[in-house]
């Protein structure tokens, strides 16, 4: 599958999860763990493990010239700020209700859009 298909595939899943009930919650007890192996442990699982695979995506796009895009990671980092934002922080801080199905695509698709025109080919 081409990388940016996969992109277009995976940002409404990921959206999701992230900002579903069960990630808010496991962030809000995170933040007032003060010995800081609650965060450590998401991010370990979370971030850690998902950054890798999409920046290694990225990097096939880029590799197939299906993107022109900076390095990888800094591509990777674009990407993930226009799909969350700051919208995993108002879901986490209860000023953000969770999302629709319908919000959650027209978020990945605008987010997706955006990417295209920084770094599509």
């Amino acid at each position: 599958m081409d990388p940016l298909e996969t992109l277009v595939h995976v940002a409404p899943i990921l959206l999701s999860m992230l900002l579903g009930d069960k990630a808010i919650s496991l962030n809000r007890a995170a933040a007032a763990d003060e010995s800081g192996e609650l965060g450590a442990t998401i991010a370990a699982a979370g971030r850690d493990s998902v950054f890798p695979l999409i920046e290694k995506m990225i990097g096939r796009g880029l590799e197939t010239a299906a993107l022109a895009a900076p390095p990888a990671g800094v591509a990777a980092e674009w990407f993930l700020s226009l799909l969350i934002g700051d919208l995993q922080i108002r879901r986490v801080n209860r000023t953000l209700p969770e999302p629709s199905d319908e919000n959650i695509r027209a978020r990945a698709a605008a987010a997706m859009s955006a990417f295209g025109k920084l770094c599509g080919a």
